[in-house]
């Protein structure tokens, strides 16, 4: 699980800077990086603040930070047929979600 790349994906998407997140949930902008490149995992609750101010739900930055890592021994083939298209549908969520803004 990439939870890093998937909280910088839709920081990107919501077209803010690390320091304008950072800012809105009150951490520093080095603590944000560091989530965003893997070297530190969020607390739940960091998660929770950054889903609330990119306007998206847990689930979907969960759904948006599975990897290959993260799918089971002899799963793989269901993993690459399916998931680009779990993938696609969370990434149109995430962009309906930032219109509502």
């Amino acid at each position: 699980m990439n939870i890093g790349q998937a909280i910088k994906a839709a920081r990107k998407k919501a077209g803010l800077t690390q320091i304008e997140l950072a800012e809105q949930i009150n951490i520093a902008q080095t603590s944000l990086s560091q989530i965003e490149v893997g070297a530190v995992k969020p607390s739940a609750k960091t998660v929770q603040a950054i889903c609330e101010a990119l306007h998206i739900s847990e689930a979907l930055l969960y759904i948006l930070s599975i990897d290959e890592n993260d799918v089971p021994k002899g799963r793989e083939d269901i993993y690459e047929m399916l998931f680009p298209t779990v993938r696609d549908m969370a990434m149109r969520i995430l962009d309906k979600s930032q219109d509502k803004k």
